[in-house]
C-alpha cells in the first residue's frame, strides 16, 4: 500500500503526456526506415569512408557486417579492393530511446579500386585545348530514345536503336561532310544512356516500384550494347574528334517516380536541397568519363547547369564538385556549354565547370534562339546577315536536333553555310560552327532515299565539303585573324570585303573575300596589329595562281591576274607575313 500513490502518480503522468502529444505524427518505426533505404551512395575516387544514409531524428544507422569482407569497416572506412568489386554491406537502423526498436537490411555498393590520377602534364592539356580552339567545323547529332524516329516512323526502343546504329557508316559520312570533330549525343530525354550504365540501372530502374496493372513499365534507362564504344572506335579509323552531348539537369523529362528517387524535387521541400541530385550526377558523369578515358576529347552540357523549370530558376549542380568528376581521367577534355539564347559576349560566367560556350541557333530570325536579337535585319536567306561570335554556334539545318521524318529537307544552301563557315572561323576560339541534323537507325539498304540522313542533309554536307575542301588550310585548324580583326557580333554586311584566319604558326594570312569588289581590284587597310605583309608572296589558295599585291599608303591593293575572277562563295589570298 504504501507504493500506491507513487504508481497511480505514475500512470496519471502517462495519461497526461500522451494527451499532450495527440496531434504529432507518431514516429516511423526501424521495420519502415529500413525498408524505405534502397540505395547506398557509392563511395567515388578519394573517398575514404562509406556515407552512412540519414535517420529520422532519434534513430542511427550502423554498419553490421559487409562481404566480401575486408573492404568495409563496421565504422565505414574504406580499404579499396585490387579490382572493382560489388560490396554487400549489411546495416541496422534503432531507436535510441527504445531497443527493441531496431531492424536490418543489405544493400550493395560499388567500391572501386584505388583511384590514381591521370599523368597528364599541364602542356599536354594546354595542347588539347589549343587544338580545339583552331577547329571550326564540327557535327552535331542528337540520336535519342523516345525522339528520333526509325526510317520508316515509329519510334524505337533504346536496345533497338542502339542495336541499329551504324557505326562505321555513321563515320564515313561524317569524313565525307569533312568534320573535325563530331558531337553525339549518350543521354538526353529521359537521360537514358547508349551504353550499359550501372549507375542509372542502380539509381533508377533497380528502385521503381512494380507498374500498376494493366499500365506498362517505364522504360530503361541504358542500353544492353555500347553504341559508344562503336562510335569512338569508327571515328577514330578517321582522325574524327568525338565530343559527347550530356545533359546534367534532365530530370524535368523523368517521370515522378524517377524524380523522387534521384532528388530532383528536394528543393522543394527544403530550398537549396540539391544534394541527392548532385551525387546522382558524379555517380553518373564519374562512370561516363572513366569508361571512355581517352577515347573522346570532350562534352557538351546541356541544361544550363541549373533547375531552369522551377520557379524560381535556380542553381542546381555543385559547379567546383562536377568539374572535380569531369576531370578525374582526363583533365584534357574539352567541355562545352550550351547558353541557349545567351548572346552576350561572355555567356554565363557563373557555370565554372565548364571552359567554353555555345549559342544555340534553331532559325535565324528566331528572336530567343537566333540571330535577331543583335541584327533586327537577319533572315535565313542572308548569311552576310549573321552575327559571328568567339562562341561555338550550333545550327540546326535540318528538321530538328534529331531526325524526325524522310521527306524533310534542309533549310540552308551549301553556299551559306560555307560563308558562314569563313566568318565563324575568323573569331570562334570555342568551336566554330557546329551544324546539326539527326540520323536514323538502320543500315543503308533500310533507307528510302538511301542514306542515314533526313532528306537532302547528306548531299547538301557534300556539297559544302567540295567547297570548303579546297580551302580547308584557311578554315580548319587556324588561328582567328589578328591582321584584320573580326569583332565580337559583327555580321559581314558591316564589313568591307571580308575577315582573315591565320595558320597554326601565325605566319600565313587568309584573306576571305566574301564581299567582293566590282572589279578585279581589291582595297586593304593597313593591318590591325601593326604586322608588315609579304606582297610578294601572295597568291590564291585555289590553284596558286599570283596576284599582284601592292602597298598602298598605310595599307594594301590586290589585283587579280588578267582573266581572274572573285569566286561567288569565297577567294581566298594567301600571304605570308614578314
Amino acid at each position: 500500500m504504501t507504493h500506491f500513490p507513487r504508481i497511480l502518480f505514475a500512470l496519471l503522468a502517462c495519461a497526461s503526456l500522451t494527451e499532450a502529444r495527440a496531434d504529432i505524427p507518431p514516429s516511423p518505426h526501424a521495420r519502415e526506415i529500413a525498408a524505405s533505404l534502397t540505395l547506398l551512395e557509392k563511395p567515388l575516387r578519394g573517398e575514404t569512408r562509406l556515407a552512412l544514409p540519414k535517420a529520422p531524428e532519434g534513430y542511427r544507422w550502423e554498419i553490421l557486417s559487409s562481404k566480401p569482407g575486408g573492404i568495409v569497416s563496421r565504422d565505414g572506412a574504406l580499404r579499396r579492393p585490387a579490382k572493382d568489386t560489388e560490396v554487400a554491406v549489411t546495416l541496422r537502423v534503432r531507436n535510441l530511446a527504445v531497443a527493441a526498436d531496431v531492424a536490418e537490411t543489405t544493400l550493395m555498393v560499388a567500391v572501386d579500386r584505388p583511384y590514381a590520377p591521370p599523368a597528364v602534364s599541364e602542356a599536354a592539356v594546354r595542347a588539347a585545348r589549343e587544338r580545339y580552339e583552331r577547329q571550326k567545323y564540327g557535327l552535331f547529332v542528337h540520336y535519342v530514345p523516345g525522339l528520333t524516329a526509325g526510317p520508316g516512323g515509329g519510334k524505337p526502343d533504346i536496345d533497338e536503336l542502339v542495336r541499329r546504329f551504324d557505326a562505321a557508316q555513321f563515320a564515313k559520312d561524317a569524313s565525307d561532310f569533312g568534320v573535325e570533330y563530331v558531337v553525339f549525343t549518350v543521354m538526353h530525354y529521359k537521360a537514358r544512356m547508349l551504353y550499359p550504365s550501372a549507375v542509372n540501372k542502380r539509381w533508377r530502374d533497380d528502385r521503381r516500384a512494380p507498374p500498376a496493372p494493366g499500365k506498362a513499365p517505364e522504360g530503361k534507362t541504358y542500353s544492353e550494347d555500347d553504341l559508344i564504344d562503336r562510335l569512338a572506335t569508327e571515328l577514330a579509323k578517321r582522325n574524327i574528334d568525338l565530343h559527347l552531348y550530356v545533359h546534367p539537369v534532365d530530370g524535368h523529362d523523368f517521370t515522378k517516380e524517377d524524380q523522387d528517387i534521384t532528388g530532383w524535387n528536394d528543393c522543394d521541400a527544403k530550398p537549396g536541397e540539391h544534394a541527392r541530385w548532385n551525387q546522382f550526377q558524379n555517380e553518373l558523369f564519374d562512370e561516363l568519363v572513366r569508361r571512355y578515358q581517352g577515347r573522346i576529347k570532350g562534352l557538351w552540357f546541356d541544361g544550363m547547369f541549373q533547375h531552369s523549370r522551377k520557379s524560381p530558376g535556380h542553381a542546381l549542380i555543385d559547379q567546383p564538385r562536377f568539374r572535380e568528376t569531369l576531370l578525374a581521367y582526363d583533365p584534357a577534355l574539352v567541355l562545352v556549354a550550351n547558353v541557349a539564347g545567351d548572346r552576350r559576349p561572355n555567356p554565363s560566367p557563373q557555370w565554372a565547370a565548364a571552359d567554353y560556350r555555345a549559342w544555340e541557333i534553331s532559325r535565324a530570325v528566331d528572336r530567343g534562339l537566333g540571330f535577331v536579337g543583335i541584327n533586327p535585319a537577319a533572315t535565313d536567306e542572308n548569311p552576310l546577315s549573321w552575327p559571328a561570335t568567339r562562341n561555338q554556334v550550333a545550327m540546326i539545318i535540318g528538321s530538328n536536333w534529331w531526325a524526325q521524318s524522310k521527306k524533310s529537307m534542309v533549310r540552308q544552301s551549301p553556299e551559306n553555310l560555307a560563308r558562314y563557315m569563313a566568318h565563324q572561323a575568323s573569331i570562334s576560339t570555342h568551336g566554330g560552327f557546329l551544324i546539326s541534323a539527326g540520323c536514323f537507325p538502320g543500315t543503308l539498304a533500310e533507307q528510302s532515299n538511301g542514306n542515314l540522313w533526313e532528306g537532302d542533309f547528306y548531299p547538301t554536307m557534300v556539297a559544302l565539303n567540295r567547297l570548303v575542301a579546297p580551302i580547308a588550310p584557311a578554315i580548319k585548324n587556324t588561328h582567328p585573324g589578328r591582321a584584320y580583326v573580326t569583332k565580337e557580333r559583327d555580321w559581314l554586311e558591316q564589313r568591307a570585303w571580308g575577315v582573315s584566319t591565320e595558320s597554326p604558326d601565325r605566319r600565313t594570312v587568309y584573306l576571305h573575300v566574301l564581299r567582293p569588289p566590282a572589279g578585279n581590284r581589291l582595297e586593304l587597310g593597313a593591318t590591325e596589329d601593326g604586322s608588315e605583309l609579304d606582297t610578294a608572296s601572295a597568291k590564291l589558295l585555289v590553284g596558286g595562281g599570283r596576284v599582284v599585291m601592292r602597298k598602298s599608303g598605310a595599307g594594301y591593293t590586290i589585283e587579280l591576274p588578267e582573266g581572274g575572277a572573285w569566286d561567288s562563295v569565297n577567294t581566298v589570298i594567301a600571304v605570308r607575313r614578314r
